[in-house]
């Protein structure tokens, strides 16, 4: 049930409300109900009537003039309940229970509470040891409560994730629950728990812009398995052990520190304490650091944690370089963003690319003083996937000109010093795509494209400073976007803009001298007839199938278009309701196939025996016209040979 989202209206009307949504009660053996922007001061009271013995899923949406929740909690069977955007509201009670209810909500699993601008208090209605409210809850999140200080409720039993956003003056009780396995709190005053509460199921934590972090709450995410700490003033260095709570992450896979300002090294600084370290963190396999603006560098511990497998560095304006072996052999993903003081990836004298390395993909964007990705001038030779993006002062990708053998996925974009993407890429027959945008320096691309048997899309954006286009693969390419210039070895082309056709017939659609196929969507406005004449337009003589749609304006195939076209086995006319003119039969004397559709005027004139351009196309093996065979030469040749 949704009404207008616009609640300006006098609070007079809000008995108007109250009374409709009251005549509107739904049938007993309602499952689910939504109620949007419901505009009354409270609600009627068949919402929350136990008698609903079906319903498992209510949402209450926007319903910003009540000033109270609805008595829900005894509603036998729901299971899942989203309130949101309820202005009002300031308290969370025994009018949101049930008078005398013992077992409020006894089989809801999902309780989602969001923007709640005005919510102060939840009571957790704790009447004595008989109370039971809660009991299957599985899933509990409060979003946007900025006024909530109230506790929550702490004795649930079955909780397995908790989630607290934006309730910056709440202090968090951890709910004693043996099943919590996912515990996400961010933006919030603190976060207490019973020096007795097992964490030994919780498998997915984040802990972001929390004022007091304690040190107790850290030393219990023993069995982490998913860490995600941010906000955090007093972090200097990511290995010391801050009692050791990371000491203790024997489990931890993925790691995220982010926007702790004061972290400026990842050095442990005591070889025994590193070892140990290490030892520890055996098994992390992902790695991400954003926002952390005076890291300077990493170190040894990252090259020996051998179970690496992703790293990712964002906003760390104060990194240079990577530091003296600091990539571990096992490392298959490496991405850096935003580090504006980066100048070179791999330095010569830090880091070593062999043939073990693993790494297969490499993004790097807007990092503006890079100027090379290896001093030694080499990619890592297992490399399948690589982007770059707004490196402005980056010179070139390679000092040899070749790229990894096996590279599958290549993206330029913004890197206005480039000058040249390879001198040759006869070596590279994996290449499936290639990007190259904004890059004004490149007026040659690579020898050798012809021989790339898988490239399926390439797209060129910075075409109009091209010099020449080498020959491109004629049959696995599937995509070519070229922003200005064509290669006339193309042998299929699709035009599906009316001025990428106009830019075409400006440059000359003839020369391109090998095209077979041309698709052509989405014409002209300006012109009445195909080709257009008037500008000069004329169809390479080396097509063998033309489709040509969506021109409303076209009324004439001109005959002067065609003449040329010997080649022409197939044509396939769609979509022109002005078109009223065939060319003439000598114009399509090696046309076998003709389909036409949508094309009202012309369907008349080529009715057979009786339409004017009838005769124009009887010679045609194959038509079709709206779907409908109108002539087939074969079956009419067997048809009377049959007769006779």
């Amino acid at each position: 049930m949704k009404w207008s989202a616009d609640l300006k209206d006098s609070l007079g009307k809000a008995g108007v409300e109250l009374e409709v949504l009251s005549l509107l009660q739904p049938h007993k053996k309602l499952r689910k109900l939504s109620i949007k922007s419901y505009g009354g001061l409270t609600f009627p009271s068949w919402v929350g009537d136990p008698s609903f013995k079906n319903l498992i899923f209510l949402n209450f949406e926007y319903c910003q003039k009540c000033n109270s929740l609805p008595s829900i909690g005894k509603l036998p069977f729901l299971k899942a309940l989203y309130i949101k955007g309820m202005s009002y509201v300031n308290r969370v009670g025994v009018e949101f229970y049930g008078e005398n209810c013992l077992n409020a909500f006894p089989s809801l699993e999902i309780l989602h509470f969001e923007e709640m601008p005005e919510l102060k208090e939840w009571n957790p209605c704790h009447v004595d040891e008989k109370t039971r409210n809660f009991n299957c809850l599985r899933e509990l999140s409060v979003k946007k409560c900025p006024k909530l200080l109230g506790s929550l409720p702490s004795n649930l039993p079955c909780l397995e994730k908790l989630v607290i956003h934006d309730c910056q003056l709440l202090l968090v009780s951890v709910p004693n629950s043996s099943r919590l396995c996912e515990l996400e709190i961010v933006g919030c005053k603190e976060v207490i728990h019973q020096s007795s509460l097992d964490f030994f199921s919780l498998k997915k934590v984040s802990l972001l812009n929390i004022t007091n972090l304690t040190r107790e709450l850290l030393l219990g995410l023993t069995k982490a398995e998913l860490l995600r700490i941010g906000g955090c003033g007093e972090l200097t260095s990511l290995w010391q052990n801050t009692g050791g709570w990371l000491a203790q992450s024997k489990c931890l896979r993925n790691l995220e520190i982010l926007s702790c300002p004061q972290l400026v090294s990842m050095e442990i600084g005591e070889e025994k304490e590193e070892l140990v370290q290490i030892e520890t963190l055996s098994n992390l396999e992902y790695l991400r650091i954003k926002h952390c603006e005076r890291l300077e560098k990493l170190s040894t511990t990252v090259y020996n944690l051998t179970s690496l497998r992703e790293l990712e560095i964002v906003k760390c304006p104060k990194l240079v370089s990577f530091s003296h072996n600091n990539l571990p052999p096992t490392l298959t993903g490496l991405v850096v963003k935003n580090c504006k003081n980066l100048l070179c990836l791999l330095e010569e004298e830090s880091i070593q690319i062999s043939s073990t390395s693993l790494l297969n993909h490499l993004i790097i964007e807007r990092c503006p003083s890079l100027i090379s990705l290896s001093s030694r001038g080499e990619l890592p030779v297992r490399l399948q996937r690589l982007k770059i993006w707004s490196c402005s002062k980056l010179v070139n990708l390679s000092s040899s000109g070749r790229l990894p053998v096996g590279l599958k996925h290549l993206r330029i974009d913004l890197c206005q010093m480039l000058d040249s993407i390879a001198h040759s890429v006869h070596n590279n027959t994996c290449l499936e795509f290639i990007f190259i945008g904004r890059c004004e320096k490149i007026q040659y691309l690579p020898d050798g494209l012809d021989k790339l048997t898988h490239l399926q899309q390439i797209q060129i954006e910075c075409s109009r400073n091209l010099a020449s286009i080498p020959r491109l693969p004629s049959t696995s390419l599937r995509v070519l976007r070229l922003k200005e210039g064509f290669p006339t070895n193309l042998t299929s082309l699709t035009i599906s803009k009316p001025e990428i056709l106009e830019g075409l017939i400006t440059w000359g659609l003839h020369k391109l001298t090998s095209l077979k196929r041309l698709t052509i969507r989405g014409g002209y406005l300006d012109g009445v007839s195909f080709p257009h004449e008037e500008k000069g337009m004329m169809l390479p003589s080396s097509l063998s199938k033309l489709a040509i749609s969506d021109f409303p304006n076209v009324e004439i195939l001109s005959s002067k278009g065609f003449q040329n076209l010997h080649s022409l086995e197939c044509l396939c006319i769609v979509n022109f309701p002005k078109l009223k003119s065939f060319p003439r039969k000598d114009m399509l004397l090696s046309l076998l196939e003709l389909y036409i559709h949508n094309c009202p005027l012309l369907k008349q004139r080529c009715q057979r025996d009786e339409g004017r351009d009838w005769s124009n196309i009887a010679h045609i093996p194959y038509v079709q016209i709206d779907n409908k065979f109108v002539y087939d030469s074969e079956e009419e040749k067997e048809e009377n040979d049959s007769d006779e």
